[in-house]
């Protein structure tokens, strides 16, 4: 699959130009395994830029020469996106049921990967409709088999959605591991995988806000928010973004959270990651630096 994580509005678009050429040649050519390929390719991307109409009639066609080649490696990526778009659209049974589909698939085929992604998107769906219990065990299955394969964007993002749970639990020391550890690995991560640290970072502003500092959560927001990629944010981060920002803004007074929100774009985002709020703080105005110990 074409990486898409990281691009711009600009070289998505160069990206998707290049995807529909393919397209048309390996449709000119015949080639099913190939329209197949390109097809999934550009309902991913399609649901990278949010255009999820488009995204279901890329993927529809996909599955349909999936299921005609009756190849069983690409279809449980088919599969997976659909569910995705299911999700975006309020459709979480039907989510559900395509997450099932590809983890069953996963399991057989012995790719703990893909049964690692679809089992935290199971988390997200069932977190969206409310069932936190069942959320949990979703999560905590994902991250028994994120341990065993090389760090990626998954690992930080479930162990934020799981520190952000075990906090709503009132397990607080529980939460407060869980969440040092998704920071450990946000920190050994490069530049490109830009996604996993605003997703950690969300997720410890909402613990922030849930232990009664919503100062400091608009601070770590405001890093998120004001990030230098606005491709990092994927639609999940937006999402909870701009919850734990309605959030702020009902418990703090409004020029607090303004002030906030201004002093959290001085901010460095790897000093934080870093855990060194005395170079984090720098810049800061006197008075501020406590909010991030």
């Amino acid at each position: 699959m074409l990486s898409v994580l990281a691009l711009s509005r600009r070289e998505s678009a160069a990206a998707q130009n290049y995807l529909e050429q393919c397209l048309a040649l390996n449709q000119e050519m015949g080639y099913l395994v190939g329209s197949e390929v390109c097809l999934n390719d550009l309902g991913y991307l399609a649901i990278r830029l949010e255009d999820y109409r488009a995204a279901r009639q890329y993927l529809e066609q996909a599955l349909a020469f999936s299921q005609l080649l009756e190849d069983r490696l690409t279809m449980p990526s088919i599969l997976s996106n659909l569910g995705t778009i299911a999700c975006w659209q309020g459709m979480y049974a039907i989510a559900l049921n395509y997450f099932a589909q590809v983890i069953s698939m996963a399991r057989a085929m012995g790719i703990q990967e893909l049964e690692a992604i679809d089992l935290h998107k199971s988390g997200l769906a069932t977190l969206a409709r409310g069932n936190l219990c069942e959320a949990r065990e979703y999560f905590e299955q994902s991250l028994a088999l994120s341990r065993s394969i090389p760090p990626g964007t998954l690992l930080p993002g479930t162990l934020g959605h799981l520190a952000l749970l075990y906090q709503r639990f009132e397990q607080e020391d529980r939460a407060s591991a869980t969440l040092r550890e998704g920071l450990e690995v946000a920190r050994g991560l490069p530049a490109s995988f830009a996604p996993a640290r605003l997703a950690i970072l969300v997720a410890a502003a909402r613990i922030w806000i849930l232990r009664g500092k919503p100062f400091q959560a608009a601070l770590w927001l405001s890093l998120v928010e004001y990030d230098p990629q606005p491709s990092a944010r994927t639609a999940y981060i937006k999402q909870d973004l701009q919850e734990g920002l309605t959030e702020c803004q009902a418990a703090l007074p409004p020029e607090q959270c303004i002030s906030a929100r201004e002093q959290g774009r001085l901010l460095n985002q790897q000093a934080v990651i870093d855990a060194r709020p005395e170079r984090a703080a720098s810049s800061l105005r006197p008075g501020v630096e406590h909010c991030l110990t």
